[in-house]
């Protein structure tokens, strides 16, 4: 991030006022930490007016400026387009990059069919709010392209937890029989015991229909499950609403870090509870098996794109606690080679190895053979 231009003092404004402030508006992106601590989650930003567009669909990146389609050279592709328009623009790009988009990395296509949403896309601005969590303080990138003063004024609204429709409750229609998914969970455990992979991440899709306001189900969401990196990304014709505990990757000039999970319980009732639950995580043998797995796949990640020497584990088998789970988590660290560029670095680090499997290459292709529809 470059340096911030200006600083507001915050009056008791939540980003979750701002937020319920800016209105349902094509464009508006909330990178919210709904929960912090340590470097997870130091910052939300919300973001508004973007000025360009960059979209990947059907293996074809367009670029709209100003809702205007602006060609795209051989050279860009959709991540290069990107971090070549931030830099020579000095703007901020917010966006996603889907699981079909980063199959081709490893030399594999997704899933044939319709898919619901761009492979990927990202919203470039030219001025966004970040808020400070532990000074308690808001700061706009570029006031004079926009200030958010509009935002910033008046007084905190109630944040009392949002609650759902009842006259008609959400309808949750699953796209595999609980048969055929326990058969696949079958065939996937078959390919372990062949020692075809070690671990796989097979997931099945559950479409659900709701008749409440996106922004209400995002706040209920943040609510129930707070998590450090939450986002509500309004694209216009779709919107995406994520909880998630995991970073990716952090790039902090030539540093990276990564921070793979792996490793689940449940909280617990009570504070015994908790502490028996708490003992059985970090002493299971499986849970310890599967972060190292991943701890080593993000290691040999990071060391294609690292100076030679320089991927370090940083700590391991902590735990994280959120709302109802906790979690047992790694830290990996390296210094990234001069030539290493967004597009070099998702190539190395996507998909992720926490969602994939292990070796990421076979365990990808057999959860394409066995997953049904489109993640």
């Amino acid at each position: 991030m470059k340096p911030v231009r200006n600083n507001y003092p915050v009056k008791g404004l939540t980003p979750q006022d701002l937020f319920s402030r800016i209105g349902d508006t094509s464009g508006v992106c909330w990178l919210d930490s709904s929960l912090h601590f340590g470097d997870r989650g130091h910052y939300s930003f919300l973001a508004r007016r973007p000025v360009h567009d960059v979209i990947l669909n059907r293996d074809v990146v367009r670029h709209l400026h100003q809702g205007r389609n602006l060609p795209v050279t051989g050279d860009d592709n959709l991540l290069r387009l990107v971090e070549r328009l931030t830099a020579e623009n000095d703007l901020f790009a917010i966006g996603y990059i889907g699981w079909e988009a980063a199959l081709p990395f490893l030399g594999l296509s997704g899933q044939p069919g319709p898919h619901d949403v761009a492979e990927a896309r990202f919203l470039l601005y030219q001025s966004v709010l970040s808020y400070d969590h532990l000074s308690a303080s808001y700061s706009a990138t570029e006031p004079e392209a926009d200030d958010y003063s509009d935002l910033l004024s008046g007084e905190p609204q109630s944040t009392a937890t949002p609650v759902l429709s009842a006259n008609k409750p959400p309808e949750i229609r699953p796209t595999m029989t609980r048969s055929d998914y326990l058969e696949r969970v079958a065939e996937v455990k078959k390919h372990i015991r062949e020692g075809d992979i070690y671990q796989a991440n097979f997931t099945t899709r559950f479409d659900v229909r709701c008749a409440d306001d996106p922004r209400l189900v995002y706040n209920r969401l943040r609510t129930l499950n707070a998590a450090p990196y939450s986002a509500w990304l309004d694209f216009g014709d779709y919107r995406i609403l994520s909880s998630s505990p995991e970073r990716m990757f952090k790039k902090s000039g030539k540093l990276i870090t990564t921070s793979p999970i792996k490793g689940t319980i449940a909280r617990g009732d009570t504070p015994e509870e908790e502490a028996a639950n708490l003992r059985r995580l970090t002493n299971s043998e499986k849970d310890r098996a599967e972060l190292l797995m991943i701890v080593d796949l993000e290691r040999n990640d990071l060391g294609r794109i690292a100076r030679t020497g320089t991927v370090n584990v940083d700590s391991l088998f902590h735990v994280e606690k959120y709302s109802s789970v906790m979690h047992v988590v790694g830290d990996i660290s390296a210094r990234l080679t001069d030539g290493a560029d967004l597009d070099t670095i998702c190539r190395s680090m996507l998909p992720g190895d926490s969602i994939s499997g292990a070796p990421k290459k076979r365990a990808v292709e057999i959860i394409n053979q066995f997953e049904n529809r489109p993640r």
